[in-house]
């Protein structure tokens, strides 16, 4: 490769040894990187493991999905919604949104300042008030505007905050196939029950597959009874309990 550099933890790379240094061609996107992965002090750490998948696709679809892409959410994951999986601003028709463009092909999706986007979990909407007040100081007067979400850098990759923390890459395999690569990320400064939280929210979505990351069939069975009568929870059991080990 020409170049290697780094952004906070993040790596980069390039075959191109007349591409921009890295700090030029990310320019005014860093501040919502920051958002994501330097928010609080330590930065990020990683959850042990990686999801991988493909699909037959072109790479630019999931890259232009993450990066501006909101009228899908009340159609497109409407089953999610109506059966409690998907929680908070992107399920309300009146809450605000914005797409910002930083420049060089980066886009990023944000709601309103005090629209809430995180995991429907007890744990984890307790921490995010806690910690509110340290991450507006760190962060700056621009939190009072917008509250990112998603986003993609260009080319190929992209993060997300809604209902879980991941960070993706897409991978192209091909003209029509695409393999997803897939971190689970939290704030190295968060509390082991903060972490766990967001690690089984990560491989899951959120409330009901927490407790199939417990493994507490049983339970999800009577809050989403659909998903017991089709075998859903069963296969999503097998998921949950092999990404832990």
């Amino acid at each position: 490769m020409a170049q290697l550099d780094s952004y906070k933890g993040l790596l980069f790379a390039t075959f191109d040894p007349e591409a921009p240094p890295l700090r030029e061609y990310l320019g005014e996107v860093t501040w919502y990187l920051d958002v994501f992965f330097d928010r609080r002090e330590g930065g990020i750490e990683v959850v042990r493991g990686m999801h991988k998948w493909v699909i037959p696709c072109n790479w630019k679809f999931p890259a232009e999905n993450f990066s501006g892409d909101a009228y899908h959410v009340p159609w497109g994951h409407l089953s999610a919604i109506r059966s409690g999986f998907s929680f908070g601003a992107n399920t309300r028709p009146e809450a605000e949104g914005r797409i910002v463009s930083p420049g060089n092909g980066h886009a990023i999706v944000c709601v309103g300042p005090n629209d809430m986007t995180e995991p429907p979990m007890p744990e984890i909407l307790a921490h995010e008030q806690e910690i509110r007040p340290e991450v507006g100081k760190r962060l700056g007067p621009q939190m009072g505007l917008v509250s990112p979400v998603v986003g993609t850098l260009f080319p190929n990759f992209s993060w997300l905050r809604v209902g879980s923390r991941t960070f993706r890459v897409w991978h192209p395999r091909g003209p029509d196939k695409i393999e997803v690569l897939s971190w689970v990320y939290s704030d190295k400064a968060a509390p082991p029950h903060g972490k766990e939280a967001i690690r089984l929210a990560g491989i899951g979505g959120g409330r009901p597959f927490r407790q199939l990351g417990a493994g507490r069939h049983g339970q999800l069975a009577g809050m989403h009874p659909r998903l017991s009568r089709t075998g859903v929870a069963a296969s999503f059991l097998e998921h949950a309990d092999g990404a832990r080990t």
